[in-house]
C-alpha cells in the first residue's frame, strides 16, 4: 500500500465516524526490554543436569603392510571396555592414530548408547 492510498482511506474511514491510526515502528530497545521483561526463567522448571563422560584411550602401531589399533572405553561409572582392532591396509603412525580415534568414537556411541 502506498502512502497516498493510506490518506486516501484515512479520509473515507473518517466520514464514517472511525478514527484511524496508522501504526508506529517498534524501536528495537523497546522490543529487546519487552522480550527481557517477560521471559524470565522459572526457577521449577531450572534442573540440574548431571554430565556423564565417556573416556577413550588410544593407542596403535603400523607397519607397511597392516597397522593394529588399541581402544580402551572407560564408562562414566568406572567400566572398561577394551577393544583390539587389526587394520588390513597400509598404513603409518599418523594413519594408525586417526583409525584409534575414530574406532573409539564409534564404540564409544554405541556403547553409551546402550549403557548410559
Amino acid at each position: 500500500m502506498q502512502q497516498e492510498d493510506l490518506y486516501l482511506w484515512a479520509i473515507e474511514m473518517s466520514e464514517l465516524d472511525v478514527d484511524y491510526h496508522p501504526r508506529t515502528a517498534i524501536k528495537a530497545q523497546a522490543l529487546v526490554d519487552f522480550i527481557v521483561e517477560f521471559t524470565h526463567p522459572d526457577p521449577e522448571e531450572e534442573m540440574e543436569v548431571e554430565e556423564r563422560y565417556w573416556t577413550i584411550k588410544t593407542d596403535r602401531s603400523s607397519t607397511k603392510e597392516w597397522g593394529r589399533v588399541g581402544v580402551v572405553l572407560i564408562s562414566p561409572e568406572g567400566d572398561h571396555f577394551e577393544y583390539v582392532v587389526q587394520l588390513h591396509f597400509p598404513t603409518n603412525n599418523n594413519k594408525a592414530e586417526y583409525e584409534s580415534l575414530l574406532i573409539g568414537l564409534r564404540l564409544a556411541c554405541e556403547d553409551g548408547g546402550r549403557r548410559n
